[in-house]
C-alpha cells in the first residue's frame, strides 16, 4: 500500500521534525537513561541520523488533520571526560504530536508536543494514509443515516427511493458514467 501522507508528511515536513526533535534531546538529555552505554561521563549529544517511523493520522476540528509521528533518532553521545574520546551509537524513538490544516492546503505543521515514545497512539477518529475515515463495521447504518438527515430527509420521512443522482447533487458531488 501507498504511503501517501506519510510520503508528504516526509518530504515537506523532515526539516521541521527533525529540528524540533534536535531542540528536544537538548533540553531533555540530562532525563535520559544513559546507564546501558557505558561512559565515564555523558559529554556532547549530536543527531546522526533521523528517520520517520510510523504515523497515525487522525481528524482535527473542521479543517484539521491530526497526526502523531514516531521518529526514530540515532544518537552519538560522546563521553564527558577529558580524558576519554569513547563515543557511543544509540537510537531513540520520540513521539511528536503534529497538526496541519485544509485552510493552507496541508502546508504548514504545527508541532504541539514532544516526548520519548512509549507506545502507539489511541486515535478517536481514525484516517488511512489517503485520509479516509475509517469505518467500522456497526458504524455504516448511523453514518448513512446522518448523511441522509443532513442532505436527503425526505427519503427517511416518506419511505422514497433514494435518486444517486439528486443525492451526490446535494452532497456536491458530480456521477461521471463510464462504459466498461
Amino acid at each position: 500500500m501507498k504511503k501517501a501522507f506519510t510520503d508528504y508528511v516526509k518530504n515537506t515536513f523532515y526539516d521541521a521534525l527533525y529540528r524540533e526533535a534536535e531542540y528536544f534531546i537538548e533540553s531533555n538529555s540530562d532525563s535520559f537513561d544513559f546507564d546501558e552505554l557505558d561512559l565515564h561521563t555523558i559529554g556532547d549529544i549530536e543527531i546522526e541520523d533521523a528517520e520517520i517511523k510510523q504515523i497515525w493520522i487522525q481528524e482535527g476540528k473542521e479543517n484539521e488533520i491530526k497526526y502523531d509521528v514516531a521518529f526514530s533518532v540515532n544518537l552519538i553521545v560522546k563521553d564527558g571526560h577529558r580524558h576519554y574520546d569513547d563515543e557511543k551509537y544509540l537510537e531513540k524513538w520520540l513521539l511528536l504530536k503534529c497538526a496541519s490544516t485544509f485552510d493552507n492546503d496541508l502546508k504548514t505543521i504545527d508541532i504541539s508536543y514532544v516526548d520519548e515514545f512509549v507506545s502507539k497512539s489511541r486515535l478517536e477518529r481514525p484516517l488511512s494514509e489517503t485520509l479516509i475515515p475509517f469505518i467500522k463495521g456497526d458504524d455504516y447504518e448511523k453514518i448513512a443515516d446522518s448523511i441522509l438527515r443532513e442532505h436527503y430527509p425526505e427519503v427517511l420521512k416518506y419511505g422514497a427511493i433514494i435518486e444517486p443522482k439528486v443525492l451526490a447533487d446535494r452532497l456536491g458531488l458530480n456521477i461521471l458514467e463510464k462504459c466498461i
